[in-house]
């Protein structure tokens, strides 16, 4: 007859030697998977409010040419425009995969770079979506002495790999018209136009500047006077407000019309020293506001006197002063340059 018994389980004490190996033998967890940083990609956008699109402006045309915004894993986008004399420009920078991307852009107009811009960040995101015809495209120069080809009729937007800051040295040729305010040249405050031409650098103005004086009345004679100086100026970094301080040299001649019976018109020279200073306010694309302070130190005596030139005590109808000054409001239009 067999018996059967309850079997006993005896629970040997495993070493920690045996739970080490297994736990080397035991196949690695599965880190979980690294999941994209949500949201849009962030703009950094600095630019004149009232001549440049704004940041909204920027991501629409970057959503047409691409099709959408990049999200925040796949770009990061920081732009900086400024007004130039002859240009508007840019330093683009757009971050993608930690890798930076820094540009300088340039155009004739701040719409136009906005859009040259746009289409370089939708470039970044879909080469292939933003490969369409677009009505302002970018003539980029990607080493030195190369150049594009330049359709006709297209915006100009050069983009070269430039340090952040530094700009091309330029030369703007200008044409002033303005009309100012003169004491020291007639009798009493005269008035008259002027017009000037000049060459603008970044740091630096030259050019000549012609004035007519209006003539002003004095006992028995009438005085009016015409110049031309020639001026160098030091010039505050093109941005949309400069200053000026300028010094020059001046020449042309005064002139005395007799009023009575028996009158007789003469003529003086005129020569003179001046130094001055002034403000650029560019208010529109190429045209810029002035306003001009000026002192004349005259180095020629100029004396119209009444009657015989040989009588003993002759009266005199005008002396001019020894220190004139001159204010003077007009407009600068700016032209295109070399670079």
């Amino acid at each position: 007859m067999l018996a059967r018994g309850r079997g006993l389980c005896h629970h040997q004490p495993v070493s920690p030697a045996v739970l080490v190996a297994a736990r080397l033998l035991a196949a690695p967890e599965a880190s979980p998977p690294a999941l994209p940083e949500p949201g849009d990609a962030p703009l950094r956008w600095v630019a004149d409010e009232t001549q440049c699109p704004d940041a909204t402006a920027v991501r629409a045309t970057v959503e047409e040419l691409a099709g959408r915004w990049p999200a925040r894993h796949e770009l990061e986008v920081d732009a900086f425009v400024r007004q130039e004399p002859d240009a508007w420009t840019m330093v683009l920078t757009v971050v993608v995969s930690g890798r930076v991307h820094r540009q300088q852009l340039e155009a004739e107009s701040c719409p136009a770079l906005t859009r040259a811009a746009a289409l370089i960040v939708a470039v970044s995101i879909d080469p292939v979506a933003s490969a369409t015809e677009v009505p302002m495209p970018i003539e980029v120069s990607t080493a030195p002495g190369q150049r594009a080809e330049r359709e006709p009729g297209r915006v100009n937007a050069r983009a070269t790999d430039v340090a952040p800051g530094r700009r091309r040295p330029a030369m703007t040729p200008t044409l002033g018209v303005g009309w100012g305010v003169v004491s020291g040249m007639t009798p009493g405050i005269s008035s008259g136009p002027a017009l000037s031409l000049g060459l603008d650098f970044e740091r630096a103005h030259v050019g000549l500047v012609g004035r007519g004086v209006l003539p002003r009345a004095a006992d028995g004679a009438r005085v009016f006077a015409g110049t031309v100086a020639a001026r160098g100026c030091l010039a505050s970094r093109p941005s949309v407000v400069r200053g000026i301080l300028c010094a020059g040299a001046e020449a042309g001649a005064l002139q005395a019309e007799g009023t009575g019976d028996g009158a007789r018109t003469q003529r003086f020279p005129w020569f003179a020293g001046t130094v001055g200073a002034g403000m650029r306010w560019g208010f529109a694309d190429r045209v810029a506001l002035t306003v001009d302070v000026e002192g004349a130190v005259a180095l020629v005596d100029a004396q119209v006197v009444l009657g015989p030139v040989s009588a003993p005590d002759p009266t005199i109808a005008f002396a001019n002063p020894r220190l004139g000054l001159r204010a003077g409001l007009g407009l600068q239009f700016r032209f295109s340059g070399p670079r």
